[in-house]
């Protein structure tokens, strides 16, 4: 089960790489619980195997991690 949140009624959600290929892998075991209209009046809803519910579209983005070390 994935869960995702949106402020209004409708909008975009975003899946990880790693939810999407486990989405694929479990297809009709996954489950997609969805909160939206945070804003208003929440509403819930459920999607068995999202992937044949959505349609969606691959964004790859470059990320630069910067990390700090420190030494004893």
């Amino acid at each position: 089960m994935e869960i995702k949140g949106l402020n209004e009624a409708k909008g975009n959600f975003l899946f990880t790489q790693k939810e999407f290929e486990i989405a694929q892998k479990f297809s009709q075991n996954y489950c997609l619980y969805i909160v939206s209209n945070f804003k208003e009046k929440p509403k819930e809803s459920v999607f068995f195997n999202p992937l044949e519910s959505f349609s969606f579209k691959e964004i790859k983005k470059e990320i630069t991690q910067i990390s700090y070390q420190g030494a004893l």
